[in-house]
C-alpha cells in the first residue's frame, strides 16, 4: 500500500492535504478482508460473515484508538462447482476465509445470472462481497490434515488418499459402492470375510 508521508524537513499545506486525502481515499477502499462465518445459508449459498477486523474512529491524543466492529456483511460463498460437477464441503460457523470486494455491484448478475446494465455506481463496496473459505489462522492450522505429494480429501474419521500410484479410502463404519455393476480388474484381497446378499 501506498505510504502516506510527505517531507518532513519542508513540509507543505499542499503536501499535508494531499497525504490526509490519500489516507482518507485508502482507508475507504475495499478489495481483500479476512472474514469469518456467522451464519451460513446452503439454500442460497449465502453467509453472513464478520471482518476479522475492527474499525478505528477515533485516535486520541495519547496514541489510544477507540474501535469499533464492522456490521456482519452477507456475502456470496465461493464454491468448486459448475453445472453438473463440482466439490463440496461443509460449511460451518466460524470457518475462516477470503473476502473480495468486486469492482463494481454484483447484485443484478446474482439475481438471474445473466449480463446486465450495471444498476449501481458502488464500487468496492461492502455489499459486493465474495467469501471465499479456507484461509487459516495460527490457532486453526492444527485442522488441516496435510499431506505431502497427496491428493487428500477427509471429513472427520473418513478419508480418501490419492497419490501418483494408489488411492486408500478409511472410514470408521462403512464405504458403499452404489452401482448396478461394479469391476474389480486386480487382485482382490480380503482380510476378515465376506457376506452377500442374493436379491
Amino acid at each position: 500500500m501506498q505510504e502516506f508521508l510527505y517531507n518532513a524537513t519542508t513540509p507543505s499545506l499542499e503536501g499535508v492535504i494531499k497525504a490526509s486525502i490519500d489516507k482518507a481515499l485508502y482507508s475507504k477502499i475495499n478489495c481483500v478482508r479476512v472474514g469469518i462465518i456467522e451464519e451460513f445459508y446452503p439454500q442460497t449459498m449465502t453467509a453472513k460473515v464478520n471482518i476479522a477486523n475492527k474499525m478505528t474512529t477515533n485516535t486520541n491524543f495519547d496514541g489510544s484508538q477507540e474501535c469499533i466492529e464492522y456490521a456482519p456483511i452477507y456475502s456470496k460463498v465461493f464454491t468448486y462447482t459448475a453445472n453438473q460437477t463440482g466439490v463440496i464441503f461443509p460449511i460451518q460457523v466460524g470457518d475462516e476465509g477470503i473476502l473480495l470486494f468486486n469492482d463494481r455491484e454484483l447484485e443484478s448478475w446474482y439475481l438471474n445470472g445473466q449480463i446486465n446494465p450495471i444498476s449501481h455506481l458502488r464500487c468496492h463496496h461492502l455489499s459486493d462481497s465474495i467469501f471465499i473459505v479456507g484461509l487459516h489462522s495460527q490457532p486453526t492450522i492444527d485442522l488441516v490434515q496435510y499431506i505431502e505429494n497427496c491428493l487428500h480429501i477427509y471429513y472427520g474419521n473418513s478419508s480418501i488418499e490419492i497419490d501418483s500410484d494408489s488411492i486408500n479410502a478409511k472410514a470408521l463404519n462403512n464405504i458403499k459402492l452404489d452401482a448396478p455393476n461394479v469391476e474389480v480388474t486386480g487382485n482382490l484381497n480380503v482380510k476378515t470375510g465376506i457376506s452377500a446378499m442374493v436379491p
